[in-house]
């Protein structure tokens, strides 16, 4: 600020740099040092480097009651195992039980192991079997994860496809422990970017085959074997797919009515598809004028009103029948009667019915009557 004559009243008597350090200044202003977030050491070989790290407990127990799972990255491969736990003093187990199917596999020796330092790693069994076996432990330094920020990652990384796997297939949370071992096998059989190829064949030396995958959570009908049905009962029952069997050739469903698993051979599934799109096409019709050879009239046509509606019901309509029909010649007295073709007029008194020429049935139809 002086040299810039930006201030007065300022002299500098000596531009030497302190070599004493500041206290007061650390005190107030001093920060963590850089953490790269890259290393130019791997592992040459396959488990030369292994990365474990456990994550939990989980806010929701699995159903066989697992609240934490430990995690296990070879550096070469990138390819990873995990282990569920009930309790984290059974990290140590599992560690070794890791161990020795991962040498078995491989043909190879684990030689180092990078953890938080936690007392899981820590306990004496622990450190006396990897001090027996050779394999130097790394511990991050306290405060530090991102010292073993390939775990670290990765615990993220699967949690984050487990959720998206429950939710895209409607699933309780209670299932977390399905769709996490699954996300770990896509992950293994996926292409790796650094690697040039998938964890598994980098791992193993040969070529995953994914032709058995499926879309975590979609419908699988299930075959019911002849001996568990009835003459009439279904030969299958619908449930969910959750992934494969860990020690058999066989698909692993859950029957979500009575929460049952089953592992199956017989299974056809139902992935969805593209949902189906209609269209709805409205036809209007032409007004271009069509030429026809016939005059067309100026006058509009006349309006034609509607038939009258009524609310009686409708009548059958005979034909009128004639008065001389033969059915009209049976008279209400039990004998037929004999119709007059002629003129003459019917009488209306008892003289003129005496002096007609029918007396005689005047007569009998008279007595007729009063007998009745």
């Amino acid at each position: 600020m002086a040299d810039e004559e930006l201030v007065t009243g300022m002299m500098i008597s000596d531009r030497e740099p302190c070599a004493q350090l500041c206290e007061p200044c650390l005190k107030g202003k001093q920060t963590c040092e850089k953490i790269h977030k890259t290393t130019s050491t791997h592992s040459e070989h396959v488990l030369g480097h292994i990365f474990s790290d456990m994550c939990g407990p989980l806010p929701t127990q699995s159903h066989r009651g697992y609240k934490y799972f430990v995690t296990f990255t070879d550096d070469k491969s990138h390819w990873v195992s995990i282990a569920p736990l009930k309790e984290k003093s059974e990290v140590g187990h599992h560690l070794k039980t890791f161990i020795t199917k991962a040498e078995l596999e491989t043909g190879l020796k684990v030689k180092a192991l990078r953890s938080d330092g936690g007392g899981e790693y820590t306990a004496k069994h622990v450190q006396q079997y990897l001090e027996d076996r050779g394999i130097t432990h790394e511990m991050t330094t306290a405060d530090t994860p991102q010292h073993n920020g390939v775990a670290e990652r990765l615990n993220r990384t699967l949690l984050d496809k487990t959720r998206a796997m429950l939710s895209d297939a409607n699933l309780p949370k209670s299932y977390w422990l399905e769709a996490l071992n699954y996300a770990v096998l896509l992950h293994n059989v996926s292409l790796s970017k650094s690697i040039g190829t998938t964890p598994t064949e980098e791992y193993t030396g040969t070529k995953p085959d994914i032709s058995r995958l499926r879309v975590f959570g979609c419908m699988a009908h299930v075959h019911v074997p002849a001996h568990a049905r009835g003459k009439l009962s279904a030969h299958l029952m619908a449930c969910t797919f959750l992934g494969f069997a860990q020690q058999r050739s066989a698909f692993r469903v859950v029957h979500r009515p009575t929460k049952k698993f089953l592992e199956s051979r017989d299974v056809v599934f139902d992935e969805g598809g593209p949902t189906p799109r209609h269209e709805h096409i409205i036809l209007e019709p032409d007004n271009t004028p069509t030429p026809t050879s016939t005059p067309v009239s100026t006058h509009p046509p006349p309006a034609t009103s509607p038939p009258p509606t009524t609310s009686c019901p409708k009548h059958t309509i005979h034909p009128p029948v004639r008065d001389d029909d033969p059915r009209y010649d049976v008279s209400s007295y039990g004998h037929r009667a004999n119709i007059a073709l002629d003129d003459t007029p019917e009488p209306k008194t008892y003289d003129e019915a005496m002096a007609s020429p029918d007396t005689a049935e005047w007569l009998a139809a008279y007595e007729e009557e009063m007998r009745t």
